[in-house]
């Protein structure tokens, strides 16, 4: 626990990882709380604001956060010169926010890692959230979010109004040498 002038904060976590065969389960459950002052931009201690890329956003001060990610130990790939190994995963987490107002925010990715030629690592994943900053900023309709109003317009850790599903299909390339 951390305690300065603008309030304290604590966060507790247990994990475990299972094996059946060639099936991996990693399993998480956290809780967090930000206990602040109501003197924030939004004029409410139940949202912090959190960022990167210098743009702040907010996020519930407290929550339950569940998450599991069950991955196959890899696909025989031998039959494909250029590809050393492919790994199946599929991953959920949301964060269950304590303030009753506020919707949860949910994350399913589906995917693959592969190894190719020894160095080159790819993921290759499919994202659906709602409520999520990474993977969408669209409302029901299609139509960008209403970032005027964090209660009802926008989808995100915080109060995530809109409550809207979106959809990314993701591709990450790293070179290890």
């Amino acid at each position: 626990m951390s305690n300065d002038d603008s309030g304290n904060h604590y966060a507790l976590s247990a994990h475990m990882k299972n094996s059946f065969a060639d099936f991996t389960l990693f399993s998480q459950f956290s809780y967090y709380a930000h206990n602040i002052t109501d003197k924030t931009p939004w004029g409410t201690g139940d949202l912090i604001p959190m960022g990167a890329y210098d743009f702040a956003w907010p996020i519930a001060s407290e929550g339950l956060i569940p998450a599991l990610s069950l991955r196959y130990g890899g696909i025989d790939a031998s039959g494909i010169s250029w590809v050393d190994s492919v790994m199946p995963y599929v991953e959920w987490s949301t964060i269950l926010k304590t303030v009753e107002d506020y919707n949860a925010s949910t994350l399913v990715t589906i995917g693959a890692s592969w190894t190719v030629l020894g160095a080159l690592y790819v993921y290759t994943d499919v994202g659906l959230s709602n409520g999520n900053f990474f993977v969408g900023n669209k409302t029901g309709d299609g139509e960008g979010e209403g970032y005027g109003n964090i209660y009802d317009g926008a989808g995100d850790f915080g109060a995530n109004g809109n409550n809207a599903w979106n959809l990314r299909l993701n591709f990450n390339f790293g070179y290890y040498f």
